[in-house]
């Protein structure tokens, strides 16, 4: 059986009932161990609490999760980047933002997030990597940063 990611305690007691779950994902799309692990985590009994999922439109992962949270009857709220070759244009989000510099975009996504799920392409930080940018932006801030690794395997921070 898959081992699924359990939301860990907040500061001072268990995390709000009602999270919006943030999304940092590659271009390339998730492999299929992460597939597996996104699909566990969005089926599990402790994440129908995922009020809202947010993500960039990008093509590759973000599409990917916009599929799987539709698919769960999850609320998606879009926050599309200005470079219009990297979008996925995906439909049926409850919010679409105005489309922002990818970086602007990505800090707009950790801000409105409770939880940031991010699913890099590498275990080794990239510089050049939105994926990556994203992570470096949550580790700097107070949400909690799950990463899912391309293996499958996972880890909590913050």
């Amino acid at each position: 059986m898959l081992e699924v990611p359990k939301l860990p305690q907040g500061k001072g007691g268990p995390m709000r009932r009602r999270i919006v779950l943030g999304f940092a994902g590659t271009q390339r799309g998730m492999t299929r161990r992460q597939e597996c692990r996104l699909l566990a985590l969005l089926s599990e009994a402790p994440l129908v609490s995922v009020e809202a999922v947010r993500h960039g439109d990008a093509v590759g992962a973000d599409a990917q999760m916009h599929a799987m949270a539709q698919h769960m009857g999850k609320r998606i709220l879009v926050h599309p980047c200005d470079i219009e070759s990297q979008r996925a244009w995906c439909k049926g989000a409850a919010y679409v933002a105005e489309p922002k510099h990818p970086l602007t975009r990505n800090k707009d996504i950790i801000d409105g997030s409770d939880v940031v799920l991010a699913m890099p392409a590498t275990r080794h930080e990239v510089q050049q990597s939105g994926t990556w940018a994203a992570i470096r932006g949550v580790r700097r801030g107070n949400q909690k940063l799950l990463i899912i690794w391309p293996d499958g395997q996972f880890v909590w921070e913050n």
